[in-house]
C-alpha cells in the first residue's frame, strides 16, 4: 500500500508541471454498502460519515484529472433486512481508497477565474477511474456461524476497486465546490466479512456521496493575456515602413 501511495505521488508530481491549473481540495459526506450483509442498493439506515483529500488537474476546461485518498466507516446489519433478520450478522469497517479519476467536464469549466471568455461557472461531470482499497471488518454473528472459508480470511486485505460516478461543479475565481456521488465497485466479495457464508457470486461495492471544495494553485491565463498589446507612439518618433 505504501508503494502505491509512493507512485501516484511521483505520477502526480511529473504530470503536474503540463496542466494548465491544478487544485487541492478536501470531501466529505456519506458513505453506502452493498453486499452479504446489506443487500439492498441503498440503505439509509446504514450511512456513516467519509472523507478525503485529492489532488486535481485540468489538462483543458472540458478535462480534468485527479488522485486521491479517501477513507470512511462502512456498517451492516441483518437486523434491518427483513428477509436477513434470522441469519443474524452485522459488520463494520473502515474502508481506505486511494484512487485516478478522470472527469470530463461536460459543459467546460471555467478554470481561467473572472478572465474567462468563453467558458462556464456551473458544468455537470462524468468520472471513471481505478484504485487499491483497504477493508478490515469485523464481523459479528449472534444466530449462524460463519463458514470456515470466511473465517480463515486474512485481514486487512487489499483490492483493486473501479470508481465510477457523477456530479455538479461551480468554480469561482479560486475555489471550486462540487456535489458528487461515486460508488466504488470491488473486486472481492469479503469487504463486510461475508462470503461463503452469502452469496459468493457477487463482489461487494460501497459509495461516497458529498460535496467536495477545491482551491486552485496553478496559474490563469485567459483570451485577452493572447491579444497584441497597443503599441505607444511617443511624440516626435518615426515610423519606418
Amino acid at each position: 500500500m505504501r508503494y502505491l501511495y509512493t507512485m501516484m505521488l511521483l505520477f502526480a508530481i511529473s504530470l503536474s508541471s503540463y496542466a494548465q491549473e491544478k487544485e487541492v481540495g478536501v470531501l466529505v459526506g456519506m458513505t453506502a454498502f452493498q453486499g452479504d450483509v446489506v443487500e439492498s442498493n441503498f440503505d439509509a439506515s446504514q450511512l456513516n460519515i467519509g472523507f478525503g483529500a485529492f489532488y486535481r488537474y485540468y489538462t483543458s476546461p472540458k478535462f480534468s484529472f485527479r488522485f486521491g485518498v479517501t477513507a470512511g466507516t462502512f456498517t451492516g446489519d441483518d437486523a434491518n433486512n427483513p428477509s436477513l433478520s434470522s441469519r443474524g450478522f452485522s459488520f463494520e469497517s473502515m474502508i481506505v481508497d486511494a484512487t485516478a479519476i478522470a472527469e470530463w467536464n461536460i459543459l467546460g469549466i471555467n478554470i481561467y477565474g473572472d478572465q474567462a471568455y468563453d467558458q462556464n461557472r456551473f458544468s455537470p461531470y462524468l468520472l471513471g477511474g481505478i484504485g487499491v482499497a483497504m477493508y478490515d471488518p469485523t464481523v459479528t454473528t449472534t444466530e449462524t456461524p460463519l463458514f470456515a472459508g470466511d473465517l480463515e480470511h486474512e485481514y486487512p486485505g487489499f483490492t483493486m476497486v473501479v470508481p465510477l460516478g457523477l456530479g455538479v461543479k461551480y468554480a469561482t475565481d479560486r475555489i471550486t465546490i462540487g456535489i458528487e456521488g461515486a460508488i466504488r465497485a470491488g473486486l472481492t466479495d469479503f469487504l463486510d466479512g461475508v462470503s461463503w457464508s452469502g452469496n459468493s457470486d457477487n463482489n461487494d461495492w460501497y459509495g461516497f456521496y458529498g460535496i467536495n471544495a477545491a482551491y486552485r494553485i496553478g496559474a490563469t491565463s485567459s483570451k485577452s493575456s493572447s491579444a497584441p498589446k497597443e503599441v505607444e507612439q511617443f511624440e516626435g518618433s518615426e515610423v519606418i515602413e
